[in-house]
C-alpha cells in the first residue's frame, strides 16, 4: 500500500521546492506499453542532454492495484504517496538497467483523459503539471529540481487496419489472420504461402558467451550490435525451476509464442540510427538439450535450432515470414554453470548504489554473493545455516509477518511456491514495491533499511512482468535487453523481458 507523507514534511518540500522557477519540459509521441504510457523527453533536456529521459505513468485503483481500464474525466493530481494517476520521470535514463541519475515524481497538477477505447487504456487527453525531485523511496528532496509541463497531449487508441491484409500484424494489438500449419504471411501481408525449412542458411553465435540474466532467461553477448540468441522457459505458475531434458522446439505449442513452454529467439539487424535490432527471429524446429541444473537455474547443454523471421502481436500470436529465409544454428554447447563463480565480486561499474541491494560480496549476508543484477542470491541453496532456513519454521498470521521470499500457510512461513505469490524477493518487484510475504506492495517510504540480503535467493526480475514498468519488448519496438522476463506463465509466455 502507498504511504502518505505528513503535511508538514509535504508543506516543507513545498515551500523548499516551489519558491523557485521550474524548468519547462516537452514530450515526443505518448505511447503505451504493458499497462503504462511512456514518453521520452524532447532533445534530452532533462540532465545530460546526451541521456535520455524517460516520462512513466500508472494508473492505480486506489488500493494499490493497477488499473485494467480507463475512464473519461478530469483528474487532480496529487502528491506521488496519495496518487491514483501516478507520474515519474526518469533523468538520464541507463535503459539496460533502468536506473537513473534522478527521479522525479509530480506534485501536482490536471489530468484530462477525453476519449477512451471501451474496456482498455487506450485514450485521447492531455494533462499539465509540475514534477519534483524525489530520491529511490519517493520520499521529496529539499532544495531538489522541479520541472513544469504545461501542455501533455496523447492519443494511444490504435485503430486495427487489415485493409488487403489476410494475415499479419492489424497494427494494434492482434492479427489480421493466421496461416495455416506449414504456410507463413508474406511480408505485404496479402496471403499465406508455404513454409520451406528444409534448407536454411547457417549462423554462427558464440554461446560461450551465454548468460543467465533473470532466473529463467539467458542472452548471448550482443556487443557491437552483432546478432543475439535469447532463449527462455516460460514456467508454469508452480514452477519455478528449469528441469533437465531434452526440448523439442519445433513441436506444435512451441511454434505460437502464446503457447510456448521454450523460446528461442535471435534477433539481427542491428540499426545504429534507431539503437536496436530490426528483425527477430523465432524457432521452427530444433532441440534445446539441458544437460545438467545448478546454482539457481545455470545450466549446461546443447542446442540446434532453425529460426524464421516472426512477427509476436502484443497478444502473443506469432506469424511466421515465408518469403525470408529461414537461419540455423548447428549443433552447439552451452555451460553457464562453469562460467558462474558466485565468489567473484561484481565491480562497482556494473553495480552502483541504488541499482538494487548490492554493489559487492561484501553487502550480502554469509552463504549470500552479490549477483550480476546486483542483488543478493545464495552461494549453496544446500546451506541451511541461513536466515532462510529458520524462517520455514517461523509462525505467522499473514505473509507480512513473513520475510521476503515466504508466504504464511498453516500458521507458518515457508517459501514462496504454488500459484499464490507474485515474488521471491525484492528483485521480482517493481521499482518503488517490495517483497512483502509473497506479495509486491509498496514499501513504506519511511523505512530506509533496505537490507534483506538474507532471504534473495531468486532472480525474477521486475513484475514486469512492467515493469514492467519501462522496459519493453524488442517485438514492440524496444530492446529485451534491458527488460525482464516473468518465470510465471499466464495465458501464454509473454515477455517483460531481459
Amino acid at each position: 500500500m502507498k504511504k502518505c507523507l505528513t503535511a508538514a514534511l509535504i508543506a516543507l518540500f513545498m515551500s523548499a521546492v516551489y519558491g523557485k522557477e521550474c524548468q519547462k519540459l516537452t514530450f515526443d509521441e505518448v505511447y503505451l506499453d504493458y499497462g503504462s504510457y511512456f514518453a521520452y523527453v524532447t532533445g534530452n533536456t532533462a540532465g545530460d542532454t546526451s541521456i535520455p529521459d524517460l516520462l512513466q505513468i500508472d494508473f492505480w485503483n486506489g488500493s494499490g492495484e493497477a488499473l485494467s481500464k480507463l475512464e473519461t474525466g478530469s483528474y487532480t493530481l496529487t502528491d506521488w504517496e496519495s496518487c491514483d494517476t501516478c507520474i515519474t520521470l526518469y533523468e538520464d535514463l541507463d535503459e539496460n538497467t533502468y536506473s537513473s541519475e534522478k527521479l522525479y515524481a509530480q506534485s501536482s497538477g490536471i489530468f484530462n483523459i477525453t476519449e477512451v477505447k471501451e474496456g482498455t487504456k487506450e485514450s485521447k487527453g492531455n494533462a499539465s503539471f509540475n514534477l519534483a525531485e524525489v530520491d529511490m523511496f519517493y520520499q521529496p528532496v529539499v532544495g531538489g529540481k522541479c520541472y513544469d509541463v504545461e501542455n501533455l497531449t496523447w492519443d494511444t487508441i490504435c485503430i486495427p487496419d487489415c485493409t488487403g491484409k489476410v494475415c499479419g500484424s492489424d497494427g494494434c494489438s492482434s492479427v489480421c489472420g493466421v496461416c495455416g500449419k506449414n504456410q507463413g504471411c508474406t511480408h505485404d501481408q496479402k496471403k499465406c504461402i508455404p513454409l520451406d525449412v528444409s534448407e536454411c542458411t547457417g549462423i554462427s553465435i558464440d554461446f560461450s558467451t551465454l548468460k543467465r540474466y533473470y532466473r529463467n532467461t539467458f542472452d548471448t553477448s550482443s556487443e557491437g550490435g552483432i546478432p543475439y540468441v535469447h532463449i527462455a522457459f516460460l514456467l508454469n505458475n508452480d514452477e519455478i525451476d528449469i528441469k533437465p531434458g531434452t526440448y523439442d522446439l519445433g513441436s506444435e505449442k512451441n511454434l505460437s509464442y502464446s503457447t510456448c513452454n521454450e523460446a528461442v529467439k535471435l534477433y539481427s539487424g542491428y540499426d545504429e540510427e534507431l539503437g536496436d535490432y530490426t528483425k527477430m527471429y523465432f524457432q521452427h524446429g530444433g532441440t534445446l538439450i539441458v544437460e545438467s541444473v545448478e546454482a539457481i537455474n545455470q545450466i549446461k547443454g546443447t542446442i540446434n535450432v532453425k529460426l524464421v523471421e516472426a512477427d509476436i502481436a502484443e497478444d502473443n500470436t506469432t506469424t511466421f515470414f515465408a518469403d525470408s529465409p529461414c537461419l540455423e544454428i548447428e549443433t552447439a554447447a552451452f555451460d553457464t554453470i562453469s562460467s558462474h563463480d558466485p565468489t567473484d565480486p561484481i565491480e562497482p561499474a556494473e553495480c552502483s548504489e541504488g541499482m538494487g541491494e548490492c554493489v559487492s560480496n561484501t553487502d550480502c549476508d554469509a552463504g549470500y554473493y552479490c549477483g550480476s543484477d546486483c542483488w543478493c542470491y545464495i552461494a549453496n541453496p544446500d546451506d541451511t545455516d541461513t536466515d532462510s532456513g529458520s524462517e520455514s519454521q517461523k509462525e505467522c498470521d499473514t505473509n507480512a509477518d513473513c520475510d521476503p521470499g515466504y508466504g504464511c500457510e498453516d500458521g507458518k512461513c515457508s517459501e514462496c511456491y504454488g500459484e499464490n505469490w507474485d515474488c521471491r524477493s525484492d528483485s521480482d518487484c517493481d521499482f518503488g514495491t517490495r517483497c512483502i510475504g509473497c506479495w509486491c506492495e509498496f514499501d513504506n517510504l519511511g523505512d530506509t533499511d533496505t537490507d534483506n540480503s538474507g532471504s534473495n535467493d531468486s532472480s525474477d526480475s521486475g513484475s514486469n512482468d512492467s515493469s514492467d514498468s519501462g522496459s519493453s519488448d524488442p517485438d514492440n519496438g524496444g530492446k529485451e535487453k534491458g527488460s525482464d522476463e516473468s518465470g510465471k506463465k499466464s495465458g501464454g509466455c509473454s515477455t517483460i523481458a531481459i
